[in-house]
């Protein structure tokens, strides 16, 4: 497993300078994680949604690489990037297709995740993605750290390595960050 991660860090250094071969080859090697990263966010989607995974990996790719030179320090911080363009791409989506039903119908992609206490309340992405707005603004790390565990299904271990903390000041956060969010989501 080592080995592959120290290839996905080459491959990111590569692609970097602007090489297109590795970022092909980059695509190939992490294909599947992408994959199940996109299915995880779109598992309570509408069947009449036309965004489905493979568009969305394919459309969060583009969008990182579209720059001339990703400058991205190691594979963690490559998922936490995808993670992030992900929930933003989807964001677009559902404001876009709120937009186009004049008077704003409620959406039928809701997010119920362990982020928020277990009471039946589902919530909008919308709703989330502007609470993870604010939480930047008030604390920026702990927004990172539920945009890496919420949206890019990192492990603490990971979290910390990218963050350059403890695994326990990652699951604090976590915490704190959980907390925050539920009673600015109960709020709305």
């Amino acid at each position: 497993m080592r080995n592959k991660q120290d290839t996905v860090t080459l491959l990111l250094q590569e692609a970097g300078k602007g090489d297109s071969d590795s970022v092909n080859d980059l695509f190939d090697l992490v294909y599947g994680e992408l994959r199940q990263m996109a299915h995880f966010y779109l598992r309570d989607m509408s069947s009449s949604d036309t965004i489905n995974t493979i568009a969305l990996v394919h459309e969060a790719y583009l969008k990182l690489f579209d720059k001339e030179k990703l400058a991205v320090e190691n594979r963690v911080h490559f998922f936490a990037l995808c993670g992030k363009v992900m929930r933003q791409i989807l964001v677009d989506y559902y404001r876009k297709k709120t937009a186009e039903k004049r008077g704003g119908i409620a959406l039928d992609k809701t997010l119920e995740e362990e982020i928020l206490p277990k009471n039946d309340r589902r919530f909008e992405l919308l709703d989330l993605d502007l609470a993870l707005s604010k939480l930047e603004k008030l604390n920026n790390r702990l927004s990172i750290v539920v945009e890496c565990k919420f949206f890019a299904a990192m492990k603490d271990e990971e979290i910390a390595l990218y963050l350059g903390v403890t695994d326990r000041t990652v699951r604090n956060d976590w915490r704190k960050a959980r907390m925050w969010l539920s009673r600015e989501l109960t709020i709305n």
